[in-house]
């Protein structure tokens, strides 16, 4: 997410997970001024989202085989 909000073309406008540990990505998204990220727990109503144009998948590690 660090890497990401150095783009200035980049805006992250929703962070979703299952997974609350990675709850920090939209922290570190939120401190971007003027940035106000939506929080979703499931990945479909992110993509119903019609502000959203392009969604990075990161999966986590221990899901990678399922």
């Amino acid at each position: 997410m660090t890497d990401l909000q150095k783009d200035p073309n980049v805006r992250v406008a929703a962070h979703a997970t299952c997974m609350s540990r990675t709850l920090s990505g939209l922290s570190v998204a939120a401190k971007t001024p003027g940035s106000r990220p939506k929080q979703y727990r499931n990945h479909r109503d992110l993509l119903a989202d019609e502000d959203v144009d392009t969604v990075l998948i990161a999966t986590p590690q221990g899901w990678h085989s399922q």
